[in-house]
């Protein structure tokens, strides 16, 4: 089920604006116009101040204390020629979980108590302007007068494990903030459930900005975090993909699968003898086997939502029937209409996710009842999901018309764990595997495009 969302917002209050309806923002101004090579930035929420509960998001615009004396040290900075900016995911204004005008006057409460001129940006959507992506930063950094020499970074999402000597120093910090309020909260409860950071959105921004990071721990209370930048998936390392294809341009110029797979792709051996193949990125021969044999084909994709497959058939498997599973919703539709294909002595490409091989098999026999000499080849688009996640996040943010909708997480992590990978029993006279290094981005409308594509998206 897709989560509705609100498109249209107006600014509760003067001090506001906004931009393409989705970036708020309050810039409180100096009486003397400075110019600041330096910006020291903070995430707001469990970062410069605390929800009354912890846990619980804030409910209303009374519902937070300040994480620690904050304010002294903002006041002080600013003393030493730093711009002070917030940047803070608010998404869920737009999927209705809390108002507009309720956050917005919970910011412009702890605006004022801290009482200096500073900028502030909220992201109310899930688009280019929410953290890790850098909308926010790229759009305050308009408004800076000089070239920037310095970025500081400080929010909570770091993708931290807090370990036993953390532990004890966050909650004592905690139990002592609360008890300054006269906030009744269960610290040991709290103490229970803090095992890690379920997010990492604040490091990554700080890597997308080129900003240097710290936790609200390590800055305001000096308690070291292990963190690490060692991530399972690194955006720029698709780059050494385009670098490889665009040499192989130079040798050949026609190269049909160039925004999958590397300019070349081994000769698709036959499954009786392997029950599957492989790309192997040394080799230079032809890769269009499949579409140029003149001999009637069914082709089956396998892949997670938002891998490609539709991208492929539209663009690479013209003259082919197109057996969209999404588009015919029921089964019975699918296999009548690779009937019709097969008797019409088309060639018949399936595309779906195809997670299990039984569904497969329906396929591939009720087409051999017709044309039991069809030769049927599988594409399996064996693609990470960090890399499902970033190449869906990067087609949502990057859609101007609008129409590309928020895919689930759930429809991807489905696919991760049901998925049956494609074998030699299931009759496949060939299967191509297509692993993350075989994913080539090409064709960005722009240099801005191509930079986004290379930095964190989620």
């Amino acid at each position: 089920m897709f989560q509705k969302h609100i498109s249209h917002f107006e600014p509760p209050n003067s001090n506001w604006n906004i931009v393409e309806d989705s970036l708020i923002y309050r810039h409180v101004k100096e009486k003397e116009e400075k110019i600041y090579k330096k910006i020291f930035s903070f995430d707001l929420d469990n970062t410069l101040i605390l929800s009354r509960t912890f846990f619980k998001p804030a409910q209303n615009e009374h519902d937070y204390i300040f994480y620690s004396d904050i304010i002294d040290f903002l006041k002080k900075k600013r003393s030493e020629n730093y711009k002070i900016i917030i940047f803070s995911n608010q998404k869920g204004v737009s999927t209705g979980k809390i108002s507009l005008r309720n956050v917005i006057n919970r910011v412009d409460d702890v605006i004022d108590k801290i009482g200096i001129p500073l900028e502030c940006y909220l992201a109310l959507k899930n688009d280019k302007y929410r953290k890790p992506r850098t909308g926010m930063f790229n759009f305050a950094k308009q408004n800076n007068k000089c070239e920037i020499e310095e970025i500081i970074y400080v929010g909570d999402n770091a993708n931290r494990i807090y370990d036993d000597n953390f532990k004890v120093k966050f909650i004592n910090h905690l139990r002592y903030i609360y008890n300054k309020n006269n906030v009744n909260v269960n610290i040991n409860e709290i103490a229970k459930r803090l095992q890690k950071d379920y997010t990492d959105t604040d490091l990554k921004f700080a890597l997308n900005i080129n900003a240097t990071f710290y936790t609200p721990e390590e800055l305001f209370l000096n308690i070291k975090n292990n963190l690490t930048v060692d991530f399972s998936f690194k955006p720029m390392n698709l780059y050494k993909n385009m670098e490889i294809k665009n040499e192989g341009e130079k040798e050949n110029e026609q190269n049909l699968f160039h925004h999958l797979v590397r300019q070349n792709m081994e000769d698709m051996y036959s499954t009786y003898n392997e029950s599957t193949i492989s790309i192997n990125n040394k080799e230079h021969k032809n890769p269009q086997t499949l579409l140029q044999n003149k001999e009637q084909k069914l082709i089956i994709l396998i892949g997670a939502p938002g891998c490609g497959k539709t991208f492929l058939c539209e663009n690479y498997f013209l003259g082919y029937t197109n057996i969209n599973l999404d588009e015919l919703k029921k089964r019975n539709k699918c296999i009548n209409m690779l009937k019709n294909g097969i008797i019409q002595g088309k060639n018949v490409v399936i595309d779906g996710a195809n997670i299990y091989a039984k569904n497969r098999l329906t396929y591939i026999n009720e087409a051999k009842k017709i044309n039991s000499n069809l030769k049927v080849n599988a594409i399996f688009f064996k693609y990470s999901k960090d890399l499902i996640f970033h190449l869906n996040t990067f087609k949502l943010i990057t859609d101007k018309s609008k129409k590309m909708i928020d895919i689930p997480t759930v429809g991807i992590h489905s696919f991760y764990k049901y998925v049956e990978e494609p074998t030699a029993n299931e009759n496949f006279e060939k299967v191509i595997i297509l692993n993350d290094e075989n994913f080539v981005p090409t064709n960005f409308k722009n240099e801005e495009e191509k930079k986004l594509f290379f930095s964190y998206l989620y």
